[in-house]
């Protein structure tokens, strides 16, 4: 996202329902906005500790309802 800009769960629900290719099941469950993922020196991002703050973080997350 740019900077300053505002997410918006309906808007990407909207889209993500009019992707032909992209069934309800596929649908992300919830969405965090993040400045920046946790990664390692070779520029992984440590999906491990996204998993484990799950979203008890201090971003916020939106739940996208199915």
């Amino acid at each position: 996202m740019a900077p300053g800009a505002q997410f918006d769960p309906d808007q990407f629900r909207a889209f993500l329902s009019g992707q032909a290719d992209l069934g309800p099941k596929q649908w992300p469950s919830y969405v965090r906005v993040s400045a920046g993922l946790p990664g390692t020196m070779t520029f992984k991002v440590l999906k491990r500790q996204l998993s484990a703050e799950g979203v008890d973080c201090g971003e916020p997350v939106f739940a996208i309802p199915r």
